[in-house]
């Protein structure tokens, strides 16, 4: 049952979801967020330097502006509205594979 890809889906998107709703706000909590969203994303990628720079690039161009300021300034990677959505977004994912692992669970 464990060795199922909805049931190791599931554990990992539980693992991200329970590392992004509790990160610092900070540069290194904002780190730890992309890293979980990517891994929510997709369980068995290795996180790589490119796909965290997508990610930071998300934001509308005054957004973004605003982001490099406060990554000087503060060291944060991301803005607060970014911030949000990407915790909002691992949370998503993370509801729908446990619904998923609970589907699948209903069979055995």
């Amino acid at each position: 049952f464990n060795a199922l890809d909805e049931i190791k889906g599931y554990k990992s998107a539980l693992d991200s979801w329970n590392r992004a709703k509790t990160v610092p706000n900070d540069g290194s909590g904002d780190l730890t967020l992309l890293y979980s969203y990517i891994k929510a994303l997709d369980p068995n990628s290795v996180v790589r330097e490119g796909e965290i720079n997508i990610s930071k690039a998300t934001g509308s161009v005054p957004e973004n502006i605003l982001t490099a300021y406060k990554r000087v300034r503060e060291g944060k990677l991301l803005s607060d509205q970014q911030r949000q959505e990407y915790i909002s977004e691992v949370g998503r994912i993370y509801n729908d594979r446990a619904r998923q692992a609970q589907e699948t669970g209903a069979f055995f």
